[in-house]
């Protein structure tokens, strides 16, 4: 009997020491919780899904409602519709690209160990066509061409890529009131205006839809410059270009700014930026173009200036002394790409002897950047070639364009920088303007020439499938960048 109550006041006596340990809150806390509360994932499923699919992710330290969880597809922000501390559902984005999923919950994040595989839905493409009076937009869902409106009277443009979301195809592009061009975006077939000064020409060229909010890049002319910008919603935000000075009298003859010390007059003029594509990655804008010095054609400073903007801040791309431009952006693994070409100037072609540093190439050269690393594409080697679209998928950039072999443009892609040629008609001008990639299968859009009209069209593959115009007159899936046949 007296061991029991032994053995029970040893049983009480732990008991007490216990709760003198839990009593000043550090022992039990630090027993109970892990030091390390970052987010894991330990399994998506399904793996691989097209855009619109709820996924679950499992994992640890998930936020316990939804917005405390940032879910993206290869930088592509999904919309979480469900969650605990252990799961996550949620909603495969449209435009998102075969990548990881990462996870972020506060200032910490997880990423997924393997790639989560986009699978193949038929993309849409943008263009416009003419109907003898004025060119209408539109866009093509496989075959089935969809008009969209303008003033009903004058020409208006939509611009590829276009982006499906939520059950929606959006495009952005202009029309023309007949004083001026106003930039607009549609949702399917309804038509939103954006601002620009409300007095002259102003354009929209690319679109993203990120998190449910439209994303346009675009310019507008304000009497003096072309103002680069894009639009959150119909909100717009302007981009920094950068100045240069002009001697008073002399406009024709450029200094950079750096210059101004001599006993010179000087103005500072702002140069004019052209964004022609848009991406969104984890909540961040970026648009792709370039810049250009007005009133200055002939001299080294009339160059076209690659470049790209991260928020309202640009970065110049390499691209020597030559005249180059960026045409097209995506980001993927926090890395941004451009694509474009660069090619030398018909001024500095014939001043090699004083600028002997400015001649990369005789003719214009397909590329795209890497950050600001930029990677040659092939054309053949001797006539022009242009990169007029570029995607990631997985680890691959894949971009589109076309190559003069000197008697015709040639429509073509590039796996990394692998040169696939694509068919036209054997005879006349193609290119390709734009390129998509989804679960692997790569899709690209663009236009032939059949001798009488240019025809839109999209490639599977080498299979090519003709897009309906009016079928007399030109249409055009339009790549912002350029590249009217």
């Amino acid at each position: 009997m007296c061991r029991n109550w032994r053995t029970l006041g040893v049983f009480f006596f732990l008991l007490l020491m216990i709760a003198g340990c839990g009593s000043n809150g550090d022992s039990i806390i630090t027993a109970a919780v892990s030091p390390d509360s970052s987010p894991t994932i330990a399994s998506i499923n399904p793996a691989s899904a097209s855009a619109g699919t709820t996924v679950t992710i499992t994992g640890t330290n998930f936020g316990v409602t939804p917005a405390d969880n940032v879910v993206n597809f290869n930088g592509t922000a999904a919309v979480v519709t469900q969650c605990t501390s252990t799961q996550i559902i949620a909603v495969v984005p449209d435009g998102a690209t075969t990548g990881p999923i990462t996870v972020t919950v506060g200032d910490k994040s997880a990423m997924s160990s393997t790639d989560f595989k986009i699978e193949a839905t038929t993309p849409s493409f943008a263009g416009s066509y003419f109907d003898g009076a004025k060119w209408i937009p539109c866009y093509w869902t496989g075959t089935i061409r969809t008009d969209l409106s303008g003033d009903g009277t004058n020409n208006a443009l939509a611009f590829s890529p276009a982006v499906s979301s939520g059950g929606a195809v959006y495009t952005a592009g202009y029309y023309s009131d007949g004083t001026k061009n106003i930039p607009c975006y549609w949702s399917g077939s309804r038509r939103i205006d954006l601002p620009g000064d409300g007095v002259h020409d102003a354009s929209g060229t690319s679109l993203a839809v990120s998190g449910g909010t439209v994303y346009t890049a675009g310019s507008y002319y304000n009497g003096r410059n072309h103002i680069p910008c894009f639009w959150t919603g119909t909100t717009r935000t302007d981009l920094h270009v950068f100045p240069y000075a002009v001697p008073i009298g002399n406009p024709l003859e450029v200094v950079v700014a750096e210059s101004a010390q001599s006993n010179l007059n000087w103005i500072d003029v702002r140069k004019d930026g052209y964004p022609l594509s848009i991406a969104v990655s984890d909540g961040t804008v970026y648009t792709a173009g370039y810049m250009a010095d007005p009133f200055t054609w002939g001299s080294p400073a009339s160059l076209h200036t690659p470049c790209y903007w991260k928020g309202t801040a640009p970065t110049i791309l390499d691209a020597g002394l030559n005249d180059a431009a960026a045409l097209s952006i995506a980001v993927s693994g926090g890395t941004v790409y451009t694509a474009g070409y660069y090619a030398p100037t018909y001024w500095l072609y014939f001043k090699t002897a004083d600028y002997p540093q400015g001649i990369a190439s005789p003719h214009a050269t397909p590329c795209y950047w890497a950050g600001n690393t930029r990677v040659d594409l092939p054309g053949n080697g001797a006539h022009d070639a242009y990169a007029y679209s570029i995607a990631i998928s997985g680890r691959t950039v894949y971009t589109a364009g076309c190559y003069s072999d000197g008697v015709k443009y040639i429509p073509c892609y590039w796996v990394g920088t692998t040169r696939v040629d694509l068919p036209g008609d054997g005879t006349h001008n193609a290119y390709a303007a734009s390129i998509t990639v989804i679960g692997g299968t790569v899709y690209v859009a663009g236009n032939y020439s059949d001798g009488t009209k240019v025809i839109p069209c999209y490639w599977v593959g080498a299979t090519r499938t003709d897009l309906p115009g009016d079928g007399v007159h030109n249409a055009f899936v339009n790549a912002s960048g350029g590249g009217q046949l």
